[in-house]
């Protein structure tokens, strides 16, 4: 389910993106990069003005061999974030 899409700048921890879907704080969410593959990520606030509400999200990593390992690429603006 499309929840919005990744905007303003990011780093290999941490990104916003406007919420077009429904969602909470603390909800698990995912994010394809070309780069990675499918990351694991996590809503740790919500912030709503009058025309939006913009997601602060933590990333959690990508699952290689059985494991979660750091990414090392930043997202590109303009992902979807499912």
């Amino acid at each position: 389910m499309l929840l919005g899409k990744i905007i303003g700048k990011t780093s290999t921890n941490y990104f916003q993106f406007k919420l077009e879907g429904e969602s909470k704080k603390f909800d698990y969410i995912k994010v394809e990069s070309p780069a990675e593959g499918s990351i694991l990520c996590q809503i740790v606030e919500l912030k709503r003005d009058i025309n939006e509400t913009v997601a602060d999200c933590l990333i959690i990593g990508v699952r290689k061999e059985g494991n979660l390992h750091p990414i090392r690429v930043p997202f590109s603006p303009g992902l979807e974030v499912h």
